[in-house]
């Protein structure tokens, strides 16, 4: 089985384009056009530092793609300093930044709702971010909306799961490491699709070791959201003296086996996750 790191990233985007695939601007997209086109989509749930790495490795495969940020994540503050210097690396790249929508639960699936906040999370995320690209992705998206063809806004920025890109292209992801990597990759060099939208998060292909499963991917984003941390560490004067370098590369290192180690425990002494085949069905949470 092969496994998920930055080697196998680089070797499926190279197998895209051997198969003769055009990786492609969302305005670029077009349904009915003859040609195989493909839209990578990135979005960022836990590590900007991971996303500015997975920016660099799209560039220099000279290949599009678009970043889409939380404003209303729990794991980094959008409006962080270092939140902002990775936006900005990003986007000096020549890579679009979208809204990553994070709805408050409340909403349910009351469409006028939906279309309020997010004009309202837009104006907001245009405040420190200008250059905001219209286009949104939805972060666990209510699936009566998904049923209806995702959320139309009059004037405003498209969905990422409206149906030109939902239905009338196929829509595959590495989301939790459900789908394997022999399923990703036959979706794209099999044929059968000349229109893909492909979402790739970084947690899922940049860590400490190669993974295959949740579990695997879970642990990285522990060591990179503690990553992400050192900063912080290094500019508080006493955490300083005390981590000069901030948090120690070998503590996060430990981080991922550490996680490993305590999740075995509760599924009542069965084997190890690492290693166990994925579902290959399609998956809609992003």
């Amino acid at each position: 089985m092969q496994t998920f790191s930055s080697q196998s990233y680089v070797a499926l985007l190279g197998d895209v384009l051997a198969e003769g695939y055009r990786f492609v601007t969302i305005d670029q997209f077009d349904p009915n056009s003859p040609d195989k086109q493909v839209i990578l989509r990135h979005d960022v749930d836990y590590s900007p530092q991971k996303a500015v790495e997975l920016a660099g490795i799209d560039h220099s495969l000279d290949v599009h793609s678009t970043f889409f940020f939380l404003l209303r994540g729990h794991w980094y503050n959008y409006f962080g300093h270092y939140t902002q210097e990775a936006i900005q690396q990003i986007h000096s790249m020549g890579f679009p930044i979208g809204l990553h929508y994070a709805p408050p639960l409340y909403l349910g699936g009351d469409r006028e709702a939906h279309r309020q906040q997010l004009a309202g999370d837009l104006a907001i995320m245009r405040s420190e971010f200008p250059d905001v690209y219209p286009a949104f992705s939805w972060h666990v998206p209510p699936p009566l909306l998904l049923q209806q063809g995702g959320l139309s806004m009059p004037d405003g920025p498209v969905d990422m799961y409206a149906e030109r890109f939902f239905r009338q292209a196929k829509y595959v992801s590495d989301s939790s490491l459900r789908n394997s990597y022999e399923y990703l990759r036959q979706v794209l060099v099999s044929g059968e699709y000349r229109k893909v939208q492909l979402l790739l998060h970084a947690e899922c292909w940049l860590g400490s070791r190669e993974m295959i499963n949740l579990t695997d991917s879970l642990g990285e984003i522990l060591r990179a959201i503690f990553a992400d941390g050192k900063s912080d560490f290094k500019e508080k004067p006493d955490y300083r003296e005390l981590l000069p370098e901030g948090i120690p590369l070998q503590m996060l290192d430990q981080i991922p086996a550490l996680f490993e180690a305590a999740v075995h425990p509760l599924h009542n002494g069965g084997p190890s996750h690492r290693g166990e085949k994925t579902n290959n069905g399609q998956t809609t949470n992003p």
